[in-house]
């Protein structure tokens, strides 16, 4: 072995034997220096994930084993907790970690990111030679600027457009409402508020353009935008609220559009949708197994039905069963399946057709073959509706929406129903374990 290569040893007291292999400086530098940038004013406000981390605690504590598992930490996750603590406790003014060595936290708050849009503006008409320290020291005639970014052509080059962030809405106001216009060189610039222009860009020329060829009408691709924009997440909410008019808009027309999972699907008048546009979160289904082959499918699913029941008040959504074999069939639930979730299923659903049931994680094929036949299902359903209402009002598209906002808020007290049900079944089944 060459030495040079090899990890350091630290032999532990005279006689203990015991030794700590610690690993290469540069992967322990490396770990610090992603950590910092996750956790940085620069990242951390614009990316759900990290930022859903960082705001489930108010104390703003991030569990170690929970962050190894975002994004490039991942890398790290097999060196474990105690090896990813001692490597974070290098930081130098960033970051800390508890006493336990189990969790950590920026030590500085994040920036006020709320109404960032108001006191953000797009300035329009500027040179294509022009630099960013240029951009800064004009917009820093107004007041104090926190950041400026530059908006490019695909080959990297300068539109002529930048962003300004100040600190304050009222500098944004002044040079929004500046007559006469400000000037850059001999060139009127055209000055109006993020918030304004973001609207303009979104559901006029970038939205109609843009989603029918890049499917930007997802929420994933909504997301998409608001990080490559740079909008916080905290003010993210008015960007969804354009989506969704835009899709209510849309949806009149011979297409429509249905939630599933964590996709925003594009379904035709005929029920029928592209495979490919259906994503969920992995490890959302499960598969039972009895002990004998009883019954059928449909019979199967006409017991789950009632069955199913308790589970209710702990996933939004459960799907029918998917028959794979005479004693075998697959299930899927409306998000990421834990240790504890699948311990709740074993033990309030034990039976089925009097059979006994064994439950363990469906396999990737299965469950792909699963949540693509759940949501065509869903949307053969959606599409019989639509189609009986159409029928139904002779075409009138005013009726017609009338009657699908009923239906949604029909939708809403059904499942208002089923949340209660699923309560008093639950806590039937509590006073039941009770005596």
């Amino acid at each position: 072995m060459n030495p040079a290569s090899a990890s350091p040893t630290v032999l532990v007291g005279p006689s203990s034997g015991l030794k700590i292999r610690l690993a290469p400086p540069s992967e322990s530098k490396s770990a610090l220096k992603l950590t910092e940038y996750y956790l940085s004013d620069q990242y951390l406000p614009f990316h759900n994930g990290v930022w859903a981390l960082y705001n489930e605690q108010l104390s703003h504590w991030i569990p170690i084993d929970q962050f190894a598992r975002y994004g490039k930490m991942a890398d790290f996750q097999q060196k474990g907790v105690s090896w990813l603590a001692e490597a974070l406790r290098t930081s130098n003014g960033v970051i800390e970690v508890d006493e336990r060595g189990k969790s950590i936290r920026r030590i500085h708050k994040v920036p006020n990111y709320q109404g960032q849009l108001k006191r953000t503006v797009l300035a329009e008409g500027f040179g294509g030679q022009t630099t960013r320290e240029e951009l800064w020291q004009f917009f820093g005639g107004y007041g104090r600027v926190n950041d400026v970014q530059m908006s490019c052509f695909t080959d990297g080059a300068f539109d002529g457009r930048a962003f300004c962030e100040f600190t304050h809405e009222r500098p944004a106001e002044e040079i929004v409402r500046a007559d006469p216009a400000p000037q850059w060189g001999e060139q009127l610039l055209r000055v109006s508020c993020k918030q304004v222009a973001l609207a303009n860009l979104l559901a006029k020329a970038y939205c109609k353009a843009r989603m029918k060829t890049n499917n930007i009408r997802t929420r994933s691709a909504v997301d998409q935008f608001c990080e490559d924009e740079k909008i916080a997440v905290v003010e993210r909410y008015i960007i969804r609220n354009l989506r969704k008019e835009l899709l209510d808009e849309e949806s009149k027309g011979p297409t429509f559009y249905l939630e599933f999972g964590i996709s925003t699907l594009t379904v035709q008048a005929d029920g029928t949708l592209r495979s490919e546009d259906v994503k969920w979160e992995e490890a959302c289904t499960l598969q039972f197994t009895m002990e004998q082959s009883a019954g059928g499918s449909a019979e199967w699913n006409a017991e789950w039905n009632s069955l199913k029941a308790p589970l209710l008040p702990y996933f939004d959504f459960v799907s029918h069963i998917k028959k794979a074999s005479g004693s075998q069939g697959t299930i899927g639930f409306s998000r990421r399946l834990n240790e504890d979730d699948i311990q709740l299923v074993g033990s309030e659903i034990t039976k089925l057709c009097g059979q006994k049931l064994t439950w363990a994680r469906a396999s990737l094929a299965e469950e792909r073959a699963l949540m693509l036949e759940w949501a065509n299902m869903e949307a053969k359903r959606v599409a019989a509706a639509l189609k009986e209402d159409q029928s139904g009002v002779g075409g009138s598209t005013l009726t017609r929406e009338r009657k699908m906002k009923a239906k949604r808020v029909k939708r809403r007290v059904e499942y208002g129903i089923r949340r209660r049900e699923g309560k008093i079944a639950r806590d039937l089944i509590r006073r039941r374990r009770e005596e």
